[in-house]
């Protein structure tokens, strides 16, 4: 384990200095875009966790600099009106003072090194694991899954790196440690290992995951894919959790279908379960149902509009079944 930290510690510095000596160089040639996206919304339903009605929900500065021949930089900035904060990164939130937030939760800082064959990544950055993206303009539904959720890890501060071994064939990884939900400072090292088998419009993508929490480890694995065209869409996931407060290896499973009627409309559907949720101190679910289906309607190529309709449904350990529903009507604008 230590080899391995004093070999990445070693990389770090390479890649840091070779992106610092292609700023020294820089010149005219250098490029810098910003851009971004907001998502204002009309919500109502008991699955809301602050409040029915109007909302800023989600939104993003971004800075984009291509630098002389293969290094960039890109900083993502997260922008919104945060009734809750969590403030000590334990996934709960802790602060509810009604204050903008700029960067607060997900942001991204990354220098890059791009080759025909490779990529390598140092910074903060959004994780890989899992089928679903951070930022909501780049989901088919208002929300996040179940699986997204219950399960992935979101944003880490290390190493990532994707190698091309075969036109079909790619290798993709992390070496960081967390500072997404749930996670906690201190920790150890996290580790990551994917391989993405493409094929025309098919794709599987197999990945592990593992880190230390108080040392005990927790281990992930997540396999996704399915076929991508232009007018339709299908994806499976598969997620199981080994994490020392559950009783028992948590599983998931998501199935999520997308027709594109025509240029304007498109239709989604998405079903997921999660099983074995059981916590070992405080028992709360054994298991979780939700499904979604949505409409997108393109206004023009950066502004879409999407009405959502979701229902969740948490199966506790005693007691009666607790369903919600929630309906939501997004306008997603990208600039």
């Amino acid at each position: 384990m230590r080899n391995i930290r004093v070999f990445v510690w070693f990389y770090f510095l390479f890649l840091f200095s070779q992106i610092t000596w292609a700023q020294n160089k820089a010149n005219d040639n250098d490029s810098w875009f910003i851009n971004g996206f907001i998502d204002l919304r009309f919500q109502e339903g008991d699955l809301n966790s602050d409040s029915n009605g109007f909302a800023f929900y989600d939104g993003a500065i971004q800075i984009t600099g291509f630098l002389q021949k293969d290094y960039s930089v890109f900083v993502d900035l997260p922008v919104g009106w945060q009734k809750g904060v969590d403030t000590d990164g334990d996934g709960k939130k802790d602060n509810f003072a009604n204050s903008w937030s700029l960067g607060k939760e997900r942001a991204q800082v990354i220098l890059s090194l791009e080759k025909s064959s490779y990529k390598l990544l140092i910074g903060q950055f959004d994780s890989p694991i899992g089928f679903e993206s951070n930022d909501s303009r780049d989901l088919y539904f208002a929300k996040h899954g179940l699986l997204f959720n219950e399960f992935t890890p979101t944003t880490h501060v290390g190493v990532k790196g994707e190698y091309k071994a075969l036109p079909f064939l790619e290798l993709h990884s992390i070496v960081s440690n967390p500072q997404g939900n749930g996670s906690y400072g201190g920790e150890s090292p996290e580790y990551s290992l994917q391989v993405l088998f493409k094929k025309a419009e098919f794709y599987l993508l197999p990945g592990y995951y593992t880190r230390n929490v108080m040392n005990e480890s927790i281990h992930l694995l997540n396999i996704y894919g399915g076929y991508n065209s232009k007018e339709f869409q299908l994806y499976l996931e598969f997620n199981q959790l080994e994490n020392p407060d559950l009783k028992k290896p948590a599983k998931g499973y998501m199935l999520l279908c997308s027709w594109a009627i025509n240029e304007l409309w498109t239709a989604a559907m998405r079903w997921e379960t999660a099983e074995q949720l059981e916590l070992k101190v405080l028992p709360q679910n054994k298991s979780a149902q939700q499904l979604s289906v949505s409409a997108h309607y393109l206004v023009n190529p950066k502004l879409r509009l999407l009405a959502d309709f979701t229902t969740l449904t948490y199966n506790p350990v005693l007691g009666d079944k607790q369903p919600g529903e929630e309906s939501t009507l997004s306008l997603q604008q990208s600039f």
